[in-house]
């Protein structure tokens, strides 16, 4: 697989995040905190994104440099399908369910990130994607706490 595709698919799970996240905040309009929490994670989905599409122009314009790799993406097609669910829903989720699937969320495309294998393609490049994983993670230890200090968290939940 090229690894444009990888990277698209990457930029498109950044920007739906985003949205995910735009919207819960809009949802939740009534929830201060909820509001601050989701406004600040749109805001980094949308810088990760933008740093994915910076990565792309950079692999568009050297192709030369980067083998093809093999990889399963269906995990990310997954959590994509699950959060157009959610955007589409005619009944919108609860604080409780947004936040515990913002953390499942948080988790798989941090599992991607770690475990991807775009650096097989190109070191630099796969230590960059790697990198995204951290942040995820810190998004999902920022909704483990609002999720505990809603007193709603539940480690077998997530």
């Amino acid at each position: 697989m090229n690894i444009t595709t990888i990277l698209n698919h990457l930029l498109r799970l950044e920007l739906m995040m985003e949205r995910l996240y735009k919207h819960f905040e809009k949802l939740f309009v009534f929830e201060r905190e909820a509001i601050s929490l989701f406004h600040a994670l749109s805001i980094e989905e949308k810088a990760h994104a933008d740093m994915i599409s910076y990565q792309l122009r950079l692999v568009r314009n050297n192709l030369k440099i980067f083998p093809d790799i093999s990889y399963d993406i269906s995990p990310l097609d997954s959590l994509m399908a699950q959060i157009d669910g959610i955007l589409s829903a005619k009944r919108p989720l609860t604080l409780r369910e947004a936040i515990f699937f913002s953390i499942t969320a948080e988790r798989s495309a941090a599992e991607f990130h770690r475990k991807t294998v775009i650096a097989e393609s190109n070191t630099e490049v796969g230590e960059h994607i790697r990198n995204l994983g951290s942040y995820d993670e810190a998004h999902d230890e920022q909704l483990v706490a609002f999720a505990k200090k809603l007193g709603i968290y539940e480690e077998h939940l997530v």
